[in-house]
């Protein structure tokens, strides 16, 4: 007997579904814009640091480029609400607390490089949190199997 839904189109291996607008929680739009916002900055900043000169700059420079770039693909990920999207932001995040603690006992200290750095660890732990709640995450789907 046939049904009175028409059937979806068959989707290709390890692509999701792109949800509804009003499926996606607004939590999970917010994190998506922030963490592009700031990985659009990132890599900005990066570019500016490459060219401004002298060799460690410039490395500093492409790694944070690199970061920003990272950062755009989580967050068009996240956004789409893709398979991987959900591991790469929760590392993503965890590798900014990590080096936001290593900011805060490598001198040279000051109240502003002290407050952003816990302001930043504060952020990424909402950010983390938010991304472990169930509800969240089982819009992403596992990972299909390689083969």
């Amino acid at each position: 007997m046939p049904s009175d839904s028409a059937e979806s189109p068959p989707q290709p291996r390890g692509v999701a579904p792109l949800p509804a607008p009003d499926t996606r929680p607004l939590g999970l739009t917010v994190v998506a814009i922030w963490t592009g916002v700031w990985g659009a900055f990132g890599a900005l900043i990066g570019m500016l640091a490459a060219f401004a000169g002298g060799a460690g700059l410039a490395l500093l420079g492409l790694l944070l480029v690199a970061w920003g770039v990272a950062s755009l693909a989580v967050a068009h990920g996240l956004w789409t609400v893709q398979p991987r999207s959900h591991r790469w932001a929760k590392l993503l995040y965890i590798v900014g607390i990590a080096l936001s603690l290593l900011d805060l006992v490598v001198p040279p200290y000051d109240d502003g490089t002290i407050a952003l750095g816990v302001i930043s660890i504060v952020v990424s732990g909402v950010i983390l949190q938010y991304l472990a709640r169930p509800e969240v995450a089982e819009l992403f789907p596992a990972e299909m199997p390689r083969t």
